[in-house]
């Protein structure tokens, strides 16, 4: 997964670098950021399984509005952010990772959920993770 998080993010990345050049803009603090990469990447993931109709009709920098605005920023203070953390790659770097270590963290709260889920609905499970009385 952190393959595919670094693929769209370095994507973005270039983007970024290309259309940086002296915005005006809040910087968006480092654990946001992260969120806000999360968030991204998941829309990203669901766009690229939605139908290809939605995909040709997707302009990219609105289609991120939502979430930044989720957040309180605009797309200027993302542009900022993109820039002012460039300046150093390994911060950058980590805040990426963080987004990362976000989407397993909800992966796996996901799947405990699941099976929480299941074994209520499935009494055998149930019975097979019960601990017998001594």
């Amino acid at each position: 997964m952190r393959k595919a998080l670094r693929s769209v993010l370095a994507a973005l990345l270039l983007a970024a670098c290309l259309c940086s050049c002296d915005r005006d803009g809040e910087i968006i603090p480092r654990k946001k950021f992260a969120r806000i990469y999360a968030d991204m990447y998941l829309a990203d993931t669901w766009l690229m399984n939605a139908p290809i109709e939605s995909r040709l009709r997707a302009d990219t920098t609105a289609f991120y509005n939502p979430i930044l605005e989720k957040y309180g920023y605009t797309l200027e203070d993302y542009w900022a952010s993109v820039s002012y953390y460039m300046q150093d790659p390994d911060r950058f770097s980590r805040i990426i990772g963080k987004s990362g270590d976000i989407l397993e963290n909800e992966l796996k709260a996901i799947e405990k959920t699941k099976e929480a889920a299941d074994s209520l609905q499935n009494p055998k499970m149930r019975k097979a993770k019960e601990v017998p009385e001594q």
